[in-house]
C-alpha cells in the first residue's frame, strides 16, 4: 500500500501537477508586491519545515503517548 503512494511521487502526472503549481506560485509572485513575496517565503519555509518533521518522524518512529 505504502509502496503504490510513494511511487506517485515518481510519476510523470505528480511532475507534471508540481509544475503546473510551481509556474502559478511565480505568477502569483511576480503580480505581488516584495511584501507579499516575502509572506509567501515565509509560508514555504514553514511549510517545508513541516514536511521535513513529517518525515523525520516517520523515519525515528517517533511516537506520542497519550
Amino acid at each position: 500500500m505504502y509502496q503504490q503512494w510513494i511511487a506517485t511521487y515518481d510519476s510523470e502526472a505528480y511532475t507534471e501537477d508540481v509544475q503546473t503549481m510551481l509556474d502559478l506560485t511565480n505568477q502569483a509572485a511576480s503580480e505581488v508586491d516584495e511584501q507579499e513575496r516575502e509572506a509567501m517565503k515565509h509560508a514555504f519555509y514553514r511549510s517545508s519545515i513541516y514536511e521535513l518533521r513529517f518525515w523525520e518522524m516517520a523515519y525515528t518512529m517517533e511516537r506520542w503517548d497519550s
